[in-house]
């Protein structure tokens, strides 16, 4: 299987997983894991900048952008889709560099992903 047919496969799976997420949210989350590096299956840790993610979710690079897409990270990590004997986050935490004197497109962002994301990855 490819690595992009692989990552669509996966993406349909944790979909699945994560049915009551918006659309949008799904979107955010995808476009997170686009910035994955070598060491990721490993650390499961995932960095890049505000800016690199606003222009891939948001045609525009505004204040309200900005505050949106940290919301929606927010939700990402709060959300647990439980089920009878699960409960399951697609997060396991982020968070935003805030050094005063970053302008926000310039603000490191690091994702951690749990491990049913991880075990997803590592199985193809």
């Amino acid at each position: 299987m490819s690595k992009n047919s692989s990552q669509k496969h996966i993406f349909k799976e944790l979909r699945k997983i994560f049915s009551g997420l918006s659309d949008e949210e799904f979107e955010l989350f995808k476009a997170a894991m686009n910035h994955k590096d070598e060491t990721f299956l490993f650390s499961g840790r995932i960095q890049f900048t505000l800016g690199s993610l606003i222009t891939q979710v948001y045609e525009e690079a505004n204040k309200e952008n900005y505050k949106l897409l940290s919301e929606r990270l927010v939700r990402l990590a709060e959300y647990v889709e439980n089920g009878d004997y699960y409960a399951y986050s697609l997060l396991s935490g982020f968070s935003i560099s805030n050094a005063g004197f970053l302008e926000d497109k310039e603000k490191l962002v690091t994702v951690y992903i749990p491990p049913i994301v991880l075990d997803h990855y590592r199985s193809e």
